[in-house]
């Protein structure tokens, strides 16, 4: 078990988080995690490149948020130019 090191007597958080101990997992929970990880991907968690994941995440997507970051420049000129008017 780990002892808790002595925080210094000031109000600085930093100092204070630095004062702190090193926290690693178990090897039973390490171990866990793994086997877990990889159950998931041998169960097919990972993920599917079908038509319809191609379509709206290479597609859809990026061109609603290109869309949406050019009618949102649109409008942040619009109001400075009429601010500068």
């Amino acid at each position: 078990m780990q002892e808790r090191m002595a925080a210094p007597d000031s109000d600085d958080p930093l100092a204070r988080l630095r004062a702190l101990p090193a926290h690693t997992p178990s090897p039973e929970l390490d171990a866990r995690v793994l086997r877990e990880a990889q159950q998931a991907l041998a169960a097919g968690a990972a993920p599917r490149h079908g038509l319809f994941d191609l379509l709206v995440y290479r597609t859809l997507l990026p061109t609603a948020v290109a869309a949406v970051v050019v009618i949102y420049l649109n409008w942040a000129v619009q109001a400075a130019s009429r601010l500068l008017s």
